[in-house]
């Protein structure tokens, strides 16, 4: 049986098994706190949100590119070279984001959004973004080494066990609602640091900068290919997160 071959089971065995906790967790878990879980799917989906323009596309190269970095002497000066691009990316972005910060939250009071609910979590979301970008980067990555069940069921597993894991712990009391969010950070982390580990046991992790690859040309082709990908990637999330991004701050829990 090829490489392939095994993977597509394997992705697919992964795909029902997350199916499935899904559907548990939307029937019997979600409904005994459905406040919390709210909270946690509009933290993650600004986060989504978020992403495409934090990146800068950094993420979007990754396999294209792939072969144009290697070097059998010296493995592969790409990763570090994405994740140098990512930095910037981060960097611009935060540095915007301060500055612009108030009159953006006057705007989302104008519109009747509830203000706080953005002001009062904007660093989780920030740090948020920050860990979906390099998980995203991550599983692109690896996926040249023609790996992609464990990176995905990494993921994909790890968020459908961990969000119905909070919402137990608090809706049994065992977490307080401000550390919910410092929590999920933890879960996305932790799946962060899964796929570093098994991307180093591929024997693919170089952190290394390796600039003698780069050519103008080849530059420029990557800035638009990253351009067009980032285009693509705002539509995407824009279709599937404005939904629980705009809910939970126009309704008050307070109340």
């Amino acid at each position: 049986m090829g490489i392939i071959k095994r993977q597509s089971i394997k992705r697919s065995v992964v795909s029902y098994g997350r199916t499935l906790m899904g559907v548990v967790s939307t029937i019997f878990i979600y409904p005994l706190d459905k406040e919390v879980y709210g909270f946690m799917q509009f933290l993650i989906g600004t986060a989504t949100f978020l992403w495409p323009f934090a990146s800068l596309g950094a993420t979007v190269p990754a396999i294209r590119f792939f072969r144009n970095f290697k070097n059998s002497e010296d493995n592969h000066g790409f990763l570090g070279f994405l994740l140098l691009w990512l930095s910037i990316g981060v960097l611009i972005f935060g540095t915007l984001g301060y500055f612009f910060q108030a009159p953006l939250f006057d705007l989302l009071a104008t519109l009747n959004f509830n203000r706080a609910y953005f002001s009062d979590n904007v660093l989780t979301i920030f740090l948020l973004c920050i860990l979906i970008i390099l998980i995203q980067l991550m599983i692109s990555y690896t996926s040249n080494f023609n790996r992609i069940v464990i990176p995905n069921a990494l993921f994909n597993l790890g968020i459908k066990l961990g969000i119905p894991t909070l919402v137990l712990l608090y809706y049994w009391g065992m977490v307080e609602s401000d550390t919910i969010k410092w929590l999920l950070l933890g879960v996305y982390a932790l799946i962060l640091l899964g796929l570093i580990i098994y991307l180093a046991w591929l024997g693919g992790l170089n952190w290394r900068v390796n600039f003698k690859f780069l050519n103008r040309p080849l530059l420029k082709e990557m800035l638009n290919y990253a351009l067009y990908g980032v285009l693509g990637s705002i539509g995407t999330v824009f279709a599937f997160s404005i939904d629980t991004i705009m809910v939970a701050p126009l309704t008050n829990y307070d109340e």
